[in-house]
């Protein structure tokens, strides 16, 4: 069977996950949270079959590896400052450590991982999912966006308009 079936319709439940958790706002956002971690597994194992299924190892792809070490790299700093705050009401903006710099360091991290794969498979199954990874984290980080601006209000709209939300450059 083609990886590929399977993984988009994961990566389309995790959105839609993400998307309903965040136009419902803090206080239900709590309850989805143990549905998090079964998604994301379900939206990253067939992405992992597929890899296995497209896997065409070659000269050009140890490039592929420079992307994926800066990506784990830049998930552990998000994890890292995330670490002390969860997301409850009445939770702090966090916009110290990696946040300084990015507004969605774990979603840049993500895509440079999955960018790194690309070389590892030189297929266009691959690359069609990474664009759908791609186009599916800007559609969520609008929707947190908005979220994020009624919770925390004038503080959140200084932030976003001082720190970039995915290309850490202005």
């Amino acid at each position: 069977m083609n990886a590929l079936l399977l993984a988009v319709p994961g990566l389309l439940l995790y959105d839609i996950f993400m998307v309903t958790k965040f136009s419902l706002g803090a206080k239900t956002m709590e309850r989805f949270a143990p549905l998090h971690l079964p998604l994301v597994l379900l939206a990253g194992i067939p992405y992992a079959l597929l890899l296995l299924q497209e896997l065409r190892l070659q000269p050009l792809s140890v490039i592929g590896v420079i992307p994926i070490i800066l990506g784990a790299i830049l998930g552990a700093a998000g994890i890292s400052s995330l670490r002390s705050q969860t997301i409850r009401p009445g939770s702090k903006l966090v916009t110290k450590g990696v946040y300084a710099h990015l507004r969605n360091p774990m979603y840049l991290s993500v895509l440079l991982v999955a960018i790194g794969t690309i070389f590892f498979t030189f297929s266009w199954r691959v690359v069609a999912y990474v664009a759908l990874l791609a186009i599916s984290f800007f559609l969520i980080i609008k929707v947190e966006e908005r979220e994020l601006s009624e919770r925390f209000g004038g503080g959140y709209e200084e932030y976003r308009k001082r720190v970039p939300a995915l290309i850490p450059c202005r």
